[in-house]
């Protein structure tokens, strides 16, 4: 590789790591005022068949059945295999890699994360899905929100969630 060129290999890392995919905990802002989450009945444009309204309402679902410790919910908003891609998440016990990406441990994780008091809160979400989380747990205190991103399906009369990254 001459000097001064990059790979195809480093300007695809590059691209994830700006997308934001790359990375279990992505950029933070700085902490406000909770704002409510405003929705509209517009189908998205991105082949998910999804309406912002319900990527709000599958990624509400998620914080509450997370917060509560309730695996078998959790796992229940994830699209089955193919269709699932990742859940990441960064912090202590993070998930990362071919760990995001293997969905037979989402239940386990949310037990261990429980016991943590691992708590979510959603600041802001739109589209599908970009969203701001505060997070707190017994062993995790970031100062700020964290930027998340997700996608969800609502394909045959559901809305599943395909990826997550907080």
């Amino acid at each position: 590789m001459s000097r001064g060129r990059l790979s195809a290999g480093a300007i695809a890392a590059a691209a994830l790591v700006a997308a934001g995919i790359a990375s279990g905990t992505l950029a933070a802002r700085p902490s406000g005022p909770a704002q409510e989450t405003t929705t509209t009945a517009t189908t998205l444009q991105d082949g998910s068949g999804c309406t912002t309204a319900q990527v709000a309402a599958v990624v509400r679902a998620f914080v509450r059945a997370f917060n509560a410790g309730n695996a078998v919910a959790v796992d229940r908003l994830f699209a089955a295999k193919p269709t699932f891609k990742w859940f990441a998440m960064g912090g202590p016990q993070g998930r990362a890699g071919k760990a995001a990406e293997n969905r037979t441990t989402i239940r386990s994780y949310v037990r261990k994360r429980h016991r943590h008091r691992d708590r979510l809160t959603l600041v802001t979400i739109e589209g599908n899905a970009h969203f701001f989380m505060r997070r707190r747990a017994t062993d995790y205190r970031p100062r700020n929100a964290i930027e998340g991103k997700g996608a969800a399906t609502c394909r045959h009369g559901t809305t599943r969630l395909i990826v997550w990254a907080l």
